[in-house]
């Protein structure tokens, strides 16, 4: 009887143990996340600023979060911009951390409509 009130909580472990190394999201998929995530911020900051920012730090919730500025593999984001055509592009060096070789390097490039420039 001792062995088996021993073997469950053995049992219990194992499951547990074997969950949680296999629901880790991937670096990768950390990194696409983060940049969804300041995606959504670079935009609310134009559509309340009408600029872009000049950098993550001006986005005050970047400020305030570390996470919100590293990469699946705890590195910066990389963070260019172009006021004058909106254009936004994001870096992540890649597991390697090598840049700008571009064999692992994740590049999220988008547009932003900034109101209130001449043309908009």
């Amino acid at each position: 009887m001792e062995s088996r009130t021993l073997l469950l909580p053995i049992i219990a472990i194992v499951f547990v143990v074997i969950y949680l190394s296999t629901s880790r999201i991937s670096p990768y998929d950390k990194t696409i996340s983060v940049m969804t995530s300041l995606k959504v911020r670079i935009v609310h900051y134009a559509k309340i600023s009408r600029v872009l920012p000049s950098n993550l730090n001006d986005i005050h919730e970047v400020q305030q979060d570390d996470s919100l500025r590293l990469d699946g593999w705890n590195r910066p984001i990389i963070y260019r911009h172009d006021n004058n055509t909106g254009e936004v592009t994001l870096i992540s060096c890649g597991e390697s951390g090598d840049c700008p070789t571009e064999d692992d390097n994740i590049i999220k490039s988008f547009q932003v409509d900034i109101v209130g420039q001449a043309g908009n």
